[in-house]
């Protein structure tokens, strides 16, 4: 076990090196980077999160400016070092969860998959926030898992609930990926039901307190309505577009991969997760199934989640919060199913083959963005 575990921090290592590399062509500054810096920024000077334009930081939940602001003079290396944590927890955790899957030279096939992720590439080079948020919850449904085996007066658990506490505070998406652990508890855990009730109350305290204040008495979300069945849609066809475009080279200009083909592939995915729940795979799976069932769900039907700009762009931000668990119930189903017949193994090349070819041109056109400048609400108005 020590010897796996040190192989897996090798691995993590080795990501996060490869990963870094990026910085040395430039900063991937985007919109809501800036915003970022400045919140982390005002806290440090006057006490307070404030956007650039001067008012209140309250779009964004505030552990990740907060956490900007403990090496504010020491800009970029305190987006870098965030990322570099963040990612390097990711790795690390997703090759723990990789311990359920009986055959373990598929671990080497995750570690490839997470390390050839356009995806996650890109939330790490633009310095955006589901890099530390994927790093905290990697972290925190590992120790859930264990949470069953543990007295509620351990450590164990005290450390599970203040990862809890910071969750909501990095990505307001926790509260949903907290439904399907919650519908899980009470079909899986029932016997253990007032310690999740428990943890799930204490967890939450922070994270409601922060989303009442700013959404209800600060209406920060009224310029995000879009409304109704039309938001549902429009959701519903980007992630379908970005999921597809893990697995395989569709074009988003092309009417019948993005309106037709990306939706049966993705549909499918999600029929085959509930179907899923119902079948004898382990408890470890039913956890991270019900997690990604529930997320995706309210981040589709959610109105003020839907996806704007840079095409879809943001619709790969918000599900790269499901790439690393999505590939250990995909690898861990081509294990039980299909790892017998060798020809089946041509698919997992394949896979490799085209998120290399996707990851080395991303990186390419990533390494050609220079924005080695100063990040100030100066600069971010000329802007």
């Amino acid at each position: 076990m020590k010897s796996i575990n040190t192989l897996f921090h090798f691995f993590s290592i080795i990501a996060c090196i490869v990963y870094t590399i990026q910085f040395i062509f430039g900063i991937g500054l985007s919109h809501d980077s800036i915003f970022y810096f400045h919140a982390a920024e005002s806290i440090a000077d006057k006490g307070v999160m404030l956007n650039p334009d001067g008012t209140l930081f309250l779009l964004w939940p505030p552990l990740y400016p907060f956490l900007l602001s403990l090496l504010i003079d020491y800009y970029p290396i305190n987006f870098i070092l965030l990322q570099i944590i963040g990612f390097y927890f990711v790795v690390y955790n997703t090759l723990k969860l990789s311990e359920n899957i009986n055959d373990k030279k598929y671990r080497i096939v995750i570690f490839l998959s997470i390390l050839l992720s356009t995806s996650l590439l890109m939330d790490y080079k633009f310095m955006w926030s589901e890099i530390v948020f994927l790093g905290l919850l990697s972290t925190y449904v590992n120790l859930f898992i264990d949470l069953d085996k543990k007295k509620i007066q351990s450590s164990h658990f005290l450390l599970l609930t203040l990862l809890g506490c910071l969750l909501p505070l990095q990505r307001t998406a926790m509260f949903f990926i907290w439904v399907g652990f919650f519908a899980y508890v009470i079909f899986e855990k029932r016997d253990q039901i007032k310690k999740y009730i428990l943890h799930f109350t204490i967890s939450g305290v922070l994270g409601v307190m922060w989303h009442v204040y700013s959404v209800i008495f600060n209406h920060s979300r009224a310029d995000f309505e879009m409304g109704g069945w039309t938001s549902v849609v429009h959701n519903l066809s980007d992630y379908s577009f970005v999921f597809t475009r893990w697995f395989l080279p569709i074009n988003n200009n092309v009417f019948v991969g993005n309106m037709i083909f990306s939706k049966i592939i993705f549909t499918t995915y999600i029929i085959g997760l509930i179907i899923l729940l119902f079948k004898n795979v382990n408890g470890s799976m039913k956890l991270i199934i019900s997690g990604i069932l529930s997320y995706l769900f309210f981040m589709i039907v959610t109105p003020y989640f839907s996806v704007y700009g840079g095409n879809t762009q943001e619709a790969e931000r918000f599900l790269s919060i499901i790439y690393p668990f999505t590939l250990v119930v995909l690898v861990y189903l081509f294990d039980k199913h299909l790892s017998k017949n060798k020809k089946y193994y041509l698919l997992l090349f394949v896979f490799l083959v085209y998120n290399s070819v996707r990851f080395s041109v991303n990186y390419y056109r990533y390494s050609k963005i220079d924005d080695k400048i100063e990040v100030t609400s100066q600069y971010y108005l000329n802007k």
